[in-house]
């Protein structure tokens, strides 16, 4: 992953699909929480986004949002 976004800034979080594309902005180190909750939110939006058009899951994530 380190080649594909052209970083090596640790930590440097990525939420990724199963076919390696990002699922929201790459995200650096900050301290506060609720940044880091909407980060990993946003992430599982999408992510449910693309399971709801068929793309399928490979049973990662088999949750749905309420």
């Amino acid at each position: 992953m380190i080649q594909k976004l052209n970083a090596n800034a640790q930590p440097y979080y990525t939420l990724v699909g199963n076919n390696e594309e990002l699922l929201s902005v790459p995200k650096g180190y900050d301290l506060n929480v609720e940044n880091f909750i909407e980060f990993l939110d946003k992430g599982k939006r999408e992510f449910v986004a693309k399971q709801e058009k068929n793309i399928p899951a490979n049973g990662l994530f088999q949750e749905k949002m309420e």
